[in-house]
């Protein structure tokens, strides 16, 4: 079995424009003149039907839709998607609230009432501090309704600036949550890795690994499985900026241990989503 703990697709009359804003975005950013230089190709058009064609070519039992509420008013169309979208059986779509809205509390306790399992938040692409008030409000209350929090950690190529949710970020806010809730993405910290092995590796929180075999180096990449504990890796791929085909490839190449192989593939997502 493999579970992808990481993907991201749109409605489809506007997955092609929010694609090319984004790409254009992170061109800008970093000085690409030619979107598709290899640093950000896309394995799928974001769209619910290509995603599915691409799952089922890498193998994906079932994969995780996290969509994210970006500004106030948002959240109500964005979780309709996504619980229209959720089948249960081949994907299961996490909410979204944006932080600084008034209702965020009403959002994240009528999401749990619906069955939603977790949230994700964006704290680049929402613009704040998962250590801050307004972030430790909207995971504690999550958290407390026992629902998954996926946040992305570290840096984001679309937005400049200090990261809002560094590995220290994190560190701080397990002093407020035990972090057994909490999914780190990008294996806790894109392009902050050895902060990571500083501030979390050996802690509580789990973390997925999307999206970073393609800019890190392979051995950090081993360590940092292997001393946190696989107990607490999630096979993810950030569909559709990575193909979950080269992730699994890229995983499989270090060369772990059958057991290691399987809670990272399937068996840990099973248990934090209870299924």
């Amino acid at each position: 079995m493999l579970i992808d703990f990481h993907t991201h697709f749109f409605p489809e009359r506007i997955a092609a424009r929010t694609m090319q804003i984004l790409r254009e975005r992170m061109a800008e950013i970093n000085n690409i003149e030619n979107l598709e230089d290899r640093t950000y190709p896309i394995c799928t058009d974001a769209t619910l039907e290509d995603t599915k064609r691409c799952m089922k070519r890498a193998g994906v039992d079932l994969n995780v839709l996290l969509p994210i509420a970006t500004r106030d008013g948002q959240s109500d169309n964005v979780n309709n998607y996504a619980e229209m979208v959720n089948d249960g059986k081949n994907i299961i779509s996490f909410g979204s609230v944006f932080p600084y809205q008034k209702d965020w509390e009403y959002v994240i306790c009528d999401l749990a009432d619906r069955g939603f399992k977790g949230i994700k938040l964006h704290p680049e692409g929402q613009q704040f501090d998962i250590d801050g008030k307004e972030g430790l409000r909207v995971i504690k209350k999550a958290v407390e309704l026992g629902m998954l929090v996926v946040i992305h950690a570290g840096i984001d190529p679309g937005f400049e600036g200090k990261p809002h949710s560094s590995p220290l970020k994190f560190r701080h806010l397990m002093e407020e949550t035990d972090g057994s809730h909490i999914i780190a993405a990008h294996l806790g910290g894109l392009m902050q890795w050895d902060d990571v092995e500083k501030y979390l590796v050996g802690t509580p929180i789990n973390m997925d690994i999307s999206y970073v075999s393609k800019v890190m180096d392979m051995e950090q990449y081993r360590r940092i499985i292997v001393n946190h504990g696989p107990e607490k890796i999630l096979f993810a791929s950030d569909c559709p900026w990575q193909d979950p085909e080269e992730t699994l490839r890229d995983l499989r190449s270090v060369n772990l241990d059958e057991e290691s192989m399987e809670l990272i593939t399937y068996k840990n997502a099973k248990r934090l989503l209870k299924i």
